[in-house]
């Protein structure tokens, strides 16, 4: 007789999810007057959510969908999101605008230990259980006509561009295809500014909240080439979290050319086997370790290694 199938924990269905992250929901700042509330914050965060779970592609097409199919849509919303009442598009934006970005945090926070208790994040460790973090910035929102008091702006030749843009930082691991998001930073205009924020404020702000929230985890965080400056590196350092950071000769001259220099005292190690791999590439790799950053940072010493492949046509 086979062995019966293993069940899945209930707490890590996507019901049990879902519900942690309502009850998170449920703690969120309301500074609405109780009598004039209609749609409780947990709904309208529920609801927000449900938008993007369910991968509808506007405010304004959920709602329609909402108003118009009374059976299934309603009934996915109450017992899989715990909806009783779903605003309108625009009410939704009413209620959730004022709302700051860092109580959402809560809701991250209480997946991320369904998850470790778990022992899903297990599947995640990686070279001696430390976690990769990837972390990058995106848009969400651009405008030559509509803006609000938190828009950066961008100065272009056929006027201002009003935009928003977030840096997230997400659980990866190169033999898994899904993600873990793990935290975001907004790139906003702050209260009280009149500069535009940058990613780089926002890796600072990023990295004390990652460290504050999971101080026991090892995390080594992977980042592009706009990262591949001493200020963020000393952040990195001081919250003693290693890193994989990319590296363009176009910005990091000082770097590469060391490298080069090193190349020619035969001080750098470098292999290029003539065989194909398994892949029918040709591949090669150097690297060299305790070399200083750039010209303004030398004492912050890094290990560099480039790797390289070419098909068949040496592309």
């Amino acid at each position: 007789m086979a062995a019966p199938a293993p069940q899945p924990r209930k707490d890590l269905s996507m019901e049990g999810l879902l519900s942690k992250v309502r009850g998170a929901f449920d703690n969120v700042p309301d500074i609405r007057q109780a009598g004039s509330v209609k749609f409780t914050m947990s709904d309208t965060l529920s609801s927000a959510l449900a938008v993007f779970s369910l991968k509808y592609s506007s405010l304004l097409q959920f709602d329609t969908e909402v108003r118009a199919d009374a059976g299934t849509v309603q009934h996915n919303l109450r017992t899989l999101f715990g909806v009783a009442q779903a605003p309108s598009d625009s009410q939704m934006r009413d209620i959730l605008d004022p709302v700051d970005p860092s109580a959402l945090r809560p809701a991250f926070r209480a997946l991320h230990s369904a998850l470790q208790r778990g022992n899903v994040l297990k599947k995640f460790a990686w070279n001696d259980d430390k976690i990769l973090l990837s972390m990058d910035g995106t848009g969400l929102f651009a405008s030559s006509k509509i803006r609000c008091k938190h828009c950066c702006v961008k100065k272009r030749k056929s006027g201002d561009e009003f935009y928003h843009q977030l840096l997230a930082a997400a659980i990866v691991h190169p033999q898994l295809k899904r993600a873990l998001p793990l935290d975001f930073e907004p790139i906003t205009l702050r209260d009280g500014n009149t500069k535009n924020d940058c990613e780089r404020n926002a890796g600072k702000r990023l990295l004390n909240s990652i460290k504050q929230q999971y101080p026991d985890r090892k995390f080594v965080v992977l980042e592009d080439a706009l990262a591949a400056n001493g200020p963020h590196i000393q952040e990195l350092l001081r919250h003693k979290m290693d890193f994989i950071i990319g590296a363009k000769p176009g910005s990091s001259a000082a770097l590469f050319e060391e490298v080069a220099e090193r190349l020619n005292r035969s001080e750098c190690i470098e292999s290029a086997p003539d065989d194909l791999n398994e892949k029918g590439l040709s591949c090669g790799f150097r690297f060299t370790n305790d070399i200083g950053l750039n010209g303004t940072h030398p004492d912050l010493r890094v290990n560099f290694i480039e790797y390289w492949e070419f098909d068949k046509k040496g592309k």
